[in-house]
């Protein structure tokens, strides 16, 4: 994990137009899952959006966590 986003933002100016569509993908994708799973993620907030960079594709990506 490299940080979360609120970290990241605070120590990087932007993100690439492709680096927050992928952001906002990535968490899209985790909400669906969730709710399909018959949860709700009631704390979603750049704190609990984790990030990573994947070795096969070298990009940032996310994941949703909560507390």
């Amino acid at each position: 994990m490299l940080a979360d986003l609120s970290q990241f933002l605070r120590s990087n100016e932007n993100l690439t137009p492709r680096q927050e569509l992928m952001l906002a993908l990535d968490v899209s994708l985790a909400v669906r899952d969730i709710h399909r799973a018959g949860f709700v993620h009631r704390d979603i907030k750049p704190g609990n959006v984790l990030l990573w960079v994947d070795p096969k594709d070298e990009l940032l990506h996310a994941k949703l966590g909560g507390s």
